[in-house]
């Protein structure tokens, strides 16, 4: 008996899913209200071209976009501008921004200069007797030597001997360091 309950209930229950199905699928869908377009309005108006002259006023600091910072690699008194070393100058290229008193170190580049001079002048009588084909370029060399100018490249030698002596009289070590000076020197001028 109780199984025939239990089937008779499940009957019902799907029938009445069946029928609420039904009654749910014949029931009227109201239709949505159609919008109404409103078309805007707009004004318009010819175009005059002409300038129009634009004036802007501001009061306050002014700062550099592109702002840097000069370190001098050599120590010295400031002797020289091009124009007034003050933030906001501007300067053109090749203009000197900072010259530093290089007198002193001028003349220690002079006594390092004269000192490669007597050295080469040293070497050339040894040279003219165990090198007589070296003997000409050097003294080329010698004669052309100004302490004012800049250092010129020495000459290049011929053999391993005679590279080898002017290694041996240290004229290749004073030249480097002469080099070394003058590059120093360049840089007291920013």
């Amino acid at each position: 008996m109780r199984q025939i309950i239990i089937s008779v209930i499940g009957i019902l229950i799907i029938g009445l899913g069946f029928l609420g199905k039904e009654m749910m699928a014949n029931k009227k869908k109201p239709e949505p209200e159609k919008e109404a377009r409103t078309v805007p309005t707009v004004f318009t108006q010819k175009v005059k071209n002409s300038s129009t002259p634009i004036a802007v006023t501001a009061s306050g600091n002014l700062a550099a976009r592109d702002r840097i910072e000069i370190y001098s690699e050599v120590q010295g008194i400031f002797e020289y501008s091009a124009h007034s070393f003050k933030p906001g100058i501007s300067y053109r290229t090749g203009e000197i921004l900072l010259q530093l008193n290089s007198d002193e170190y001028r003349a220690g580049l002079r006594s390092q200069k004269s000192t490669l001079y007597n050295q080469i002048v040293a070497a050339l009588p040894d040279l003219r007797f165990d090198y007589p084909d070296a003997f000409q370029k050097w003294q080329d060399y010698v004669t052309s030597f100004d302490v004012e100018k800049p250092l010129r490249a020495l000459p290049q030698t011929t053999s391993d001997k005679e590279k080898l002596f002017i290694a041996g009289r240290n004229i290749n070590s004073i030249w480097f360091n002469v080099k070394n000076v003058e590059e120093r020197l360049s840089k007291y001028t920013i």
